[in-house]
């Protein structure tokens, strides 16, 4: 509040502490002469009137400027514009976004908040500190579907925006958010961002794979079974192979009898059961076909 003389600093808090401690001599190990003194008798600043007219200049500094945001602090920002009165066209000016990046963020940064307000149990840490994991997840037609979200092109008006996806559709988003992030109700089932788009993607595309992945929350059984049970058993069968392959490369060159010999009687029995069993579940599938 300028008419009471008392100025709020939004930028540069870090700094000015270093040199408040630089002239009182806080620093045991930096020497301070008077000459250092002198240089932080008039520190250069730049005032604004009110915190609406420091966001444009907040947002080049940290967008394209010195020190870069990350992904979830430029969302933040981008809020912050929003509820000054900006609307996104003149945000994407502020920022000289060319992309529509500013539409999507925002939208991201809203379906967080529906998250936590659908379950307030439900731990939104993660889903901030991952944001891009979010974004890139919305940017996948599959997944969009899944939770009702229209075309960045079809969110035109600020109530698009503000809700971008329908209430009947809260408990899918809230099952993304399971699969993309750690949270009160477990670890993620996605372990890097390609299988957003690798894996996750195909699930969301098949109603019964992501059914399985509902069931079992395994991400790699769900897309085993992505696009349909006949691929699903293709692919597990292919799976079964190599592993037999494995085993049939170790076994090579084994002499089997002096093993036997030089083995507990007990762990041979185990492996020829198994193995038994191996040959009782082939016989079976090709009496089905």
């Amino acid at each position: 509040n300028n008419k009471e003389n008392k100025f709020i600093i939004v930028e540069g808090n870090r700094r000015l502490s270093a040199i408040r401690g630089l002239k009182k001599g806080s620093f045991d190990d930096i020497k301070i002469t008077d000459q250092l003194k002198e240089q932080f008798e008039n520190i250069p600043v730049l005032f604004y009137p009110n915190r609406k007219e420091v966001l444009n200049f907040l947002g080049v500094h940290h967008l394209a400027g010195v020190r870069r945001w990350n992904v979830y602090e430029r969302a933040r920002y981008i809020v912050k514009l929003k509820n000054e009165g900006y609307s996104i066209e003149n945000i994407q000016k502020v920022i000289g976004d060319r992309k529509n990046s500013s539409k999507k963020t925002y939208v991201c940064y809203r379906l967080i908040e529906i998250v936590n307000e659908y379950d307030e149990k439900f731990n939104v840490k993660d889903a901030k500190d991952n944001f891009s994991f979010l974004q890139l997840a919305t940017g996948q037609s599959p997944i969009r579907d899944y939770i009702g979200l229209r075309s960045w092109s079809q969110l035109k008006t600020d109530e698009d925006i503000e809700n971008p996806i329908a209430k009947e559709k809260f408990e899918n988003l809230k099952f993304l958010f399971q699969c993309l992030f750690d949270s009160s109700y477990g670890k993620s089932l996605i372990r890097e961002s390609r299988e957003i788009t690798g894996k996750l993607s195909r699930i969301f595309n098949d109603e019964n794979s992501t059914n399985i992945l509902k069931e079992y929350n395994n991400i790699d059984n769900a897309f085993d079974m992505a696009g349909g049970e006949w691929q699903g058993m293709q692919n597990l069968a292919l799976q079964a192979k190599k592993k037999l392959e494995t085993v049939n490369g170790k076994l090579s060159g084994i002499n089997v009898k002096e093993e036997r010999n030089s083995h507990n009687e007990k762990d041979v029995g185990k492996l020829e059961k198994i193995i038994g069993n191996v040959n009782n579940i082939i016989n079976d599938l090709i009496k089905k076909f």
